[in-house]
């Protein structure tokens, strides 16, 4: 059984017009978001790695970019990344619950 481990994810995929393909030179690139996180009974516990892919409309050629390189604003914003700091969330809370029932 597996009670803990690591996952990743891919989000959502933006349309760049900004960036040009290193191997073709045509504008027009589509930006993927892939985050790896640490989970705990497949409750999300933090995020430890964040990748961004680009890929062009063109050629297909692929680029792969560690963190947030460059990145389309609302690739990596907090409304997509909150749900991956779930667990956290969670166990600091049963933590200011157990405190707060200790002191009655």
């Amino acid at each position: 059984m597996i009670i803990y481990g690591t996952r990743q994810k891919k989000l959502k995929t933006y349309e760049t017009n900004t960036d040009t393909c290193e191997a073709c030179g045509h504008e027009g690139q589509l930006a993927l978001g892939v985050v790896r996180y640490f989970h705990v009974f497949w409750i999300p516990l933090f995020l430890y790695k964040v990748i961004t892919f680009y890929r062009c409309t063109h050629c297909q050629h692929t680029l792969e970019r560690e963190g947030k390189y460059n990145a389309p604003n609302n690739l990596f914003s907090l409304k997509n990344t909150w749900p991956y700091y779930f667990g956290l969330f969670l166990v600091l809370g049963l933590v200011a619950l157990g405190m707060i029932a200790s002191l009655f």
